[in-house]
């Protein structure tokens, strides 16, 4: 206990502790949190927010060209950018 455990099992440690060694609380409507959980929301999160945003990105461009008076180009032009506001959005 005098050295603090660090990264991946210092996180498992922690869920471990706060889920009473894996066992349900006692408490009742509470969800047991584990990493696997935690995984799988935070990737199911990372994925509709990027589904979003390829989806809404073209609406976007096309009306920040028509605020500033611009013509599109081509229909290229709206997507222009996208894969890195894509995985901006996946990795935040």
């Amino acid at each position: 206990d005098a050295i603090p455990q660090r990264g991946r099992r210092a996180a498992v440690s922690k869920l471990e502790e706060r889920n009473q060694g894996g066992k349900a609380p006692k408490s009742a409507g509470s969800q047991v949190i584990t990493l696997d959980w935690l995984v799988r929301n935070a990737l199911a999160g990372a994925i509709a927010g990027t589904v979003l945003e390829v989806m809404l990105y073209p609406m976007e461009s096309f009306k920040t060209q028509i605020q500033t008076r611009q013509r599109p180009k081509s229909l290229l032009g709206l997507v222009n950018g996208l894969v890195g506001s894509a995985a901006g959005v996946f990795s935040s």
